[in-house]
Parts: structure tokens; sequence; C-alpha cells
């Protein structure tokens, strides 16, 4: 699985449980497209308390959403690990999508 870095860690878990996944795929039965996990590969979130973000043991768990017509205007999609490694970062990273209007 593409959305955290050990799917045996998160098993019965949030963000991988059947309810979580049926709700994102509603999305998609309204016409939706998540632009940025066929676009760019990595993780969005990283805990703190277990000292994640060093070992990359991190979870995509942000996501955009669009219309299948915005979808064809994405020109860039982008995680920014960079933003975490500030002090006082966030545990998550800001996901950045360019679109051509």
């Amino acid at each position: 699985d593409k959305d955290v870095w050990d799917m045996e860690v998160f098993k019965d878990s949030t963000h991988v449980s059947a309810p979580e996944r049926e709700a994102f795929a509603a999305f998609a039965d309204l016409g939706m497209v998540e632009v940025t996990r066929d676009r760019v590969e990595g993780y969005t979130y990283w805990d703190y308390r277990r000292l994640r973000f060093p070992k990359n043991e991190g979870m995509r768990i942000d996501w955009m959403y669009a219309t299948a017509a915005l979808d064809k205007a994405v020109t860039n999609v982008q995680i920014d690990r960079e933003e975490r490694k500030g002090k006082g970062a966030s545990d998550h990273v800001p996901v950045i999508v360019d679109f051509d209007l």
C-alpha cells in the first residue's frame, strides 16, 4: 500500500480501515479524482512521538480531490518535505498542486 510505510504496523488501524477506504472510494463514485497520488510519491505525515520522520516511516494522509476536468489541468504536484525539517514544524507537510486554468 502506497499510503503507509508498513501495512502490518497499521493493520486494523486508522487511515487504512475498510470504512475509511470506502469513504474515499465514495469520492470516486462522485466523479472526483485524487490528483496527487499518481503524480508524486511520498508521505505527508510522520509521528513526532516515535521519531518517524528521520526513518521516513510516514503516512500519506493529506489529499487533494478535484473534478476530472481539473485533474487534466494539473501541471505540477509537490510534497514539501523540507518544510517538515524546520524547528517547530507540523507533523504534516504541505501538498502543493499547480493547475493551468
